[in-house]
C-alpha cells in the first residue's frame, strides 16, 4: 500500500510503501522513474535504487535521518557523492 511519495527530480519520484512479505511487515522506500513521458501519461516504474526494512527498524532509520539533517559538514571534510 502506497503511504507517501515525493518528487526527487523531473523524471523520478521516491515512493514509500508498507507491505507484508513472507509474513513480515516491510517498509519499502524506492525510486521510481517516469517511463510514460508527459505527466498526464505518467507510468511510474520502480528502479533497483531503494531500501526495504522490517517495520521495527523504522525508528532507527528516523534517528539516522535526524542525525544527517542536523549534521554540518566541515569544509575540509566534504566528500563527493558520486
Amino acid at each position: 500500500m502506497k503511504v507517501y511519495e515525493f518528487k526527487k527530480n523531473l523524471r523520478e519520484i521516491v515512493r514509500i510503501e508498507s507491505q507484508v512479505y513472507k509474513g513480515v511487515e516491510i517498509v519499502n522506500i524506492r525510486v521510481y522513474f517516469n517511463a510514460g513521458g508527459r505527466k498526464e501519461a505518467a507510468k511510474w516504474i520502480p528502479t533497483k535504487k531503494g531500501l526495504a526494512l522490517r517495520k521495527e527498524l523504522i525508528s532507527e532509520l528516523k534517528k539516522g535521518l535526524d542525525e544527517a539533517d542536523n549534521a554540518q559538514c566541515e569544509e575540509g571534510n566534504q566528500q563527493e557523492l558520486y
